[in-house]
């Protein structure tokens, strides 16, 4: 997308970003790693790893954009049309031209309908193979032109299997 190789040149990392969509702002990320653990007694002497496990990684990002001009206003036409298919026309039914908060926020909804696994890049952390669980915007006189939102994102754990004979 224009818009990353234009961040990634400015600043040579990977921006902030959910899936294709790089927030023009982001103001706050919240991380959460838990660790399910057994309340059964477990016997002395045994492998504790038994007993526990990882739950799936969640994100979720305060992040927002607006209706001015930026680079990263370009690079919404770079994400494959077929995420899109058929949300954007249900998601912003409105006559004319959207605006780009607009656009931005039908392809969040339509990121979040398709369940395709997406990258997530944080300030402190990539995630991999992550959900959008939750978009959340609130809209209000002082936000007309700018889309604020909150999405919550939970990690899908990939594991292989495979077939054994006895």
């Amino acid at each position: 997308a224009a818009g990353l190789m234009y961040l990634q040149s400015l600043q040579g990392r990977t921006p902030r970003s959910i899936g294709p969509l790089i927030a023009q702002v982001t103001l706050e990320e919240h991380h959460e790693d838990e660790m399910e653990i057994t309340e059964h007694p477990v016997e002395q002497n045994a492998a504790i790893t038994d007993h526990a496990y990882k739950r799936p990684a969640e994100v979720t990002i305060r992040c927002g954009w607006s209706n001015s001009p930026s680079p990263l206003n370009t690079g919404l036409i770079d994400i494959p049309a077929n995420i899109f298919a058929g949300v954007e026309a249900t998601v912003a039914p409105f006559a004319g031209p959207s605006s780009v908060v607009q656009k931005i926020y039908a392809q969040l909804l339509a990121l979040q309908a398709s369940a395709q696994p997406l990258i997530i890049y944080t300030g402190k952390r990539v995630y991999t193979s992550m959900l959008l669980r939750g978009v959340a915007v609130v809209t209000d006189d002082k936000s007309e032109n700018a889309l604020f939102v909150v999405c919550r994102a939970k990690q899908v754990i990939l594991v292989q299997t495979q077939i054994v004979s006895v």
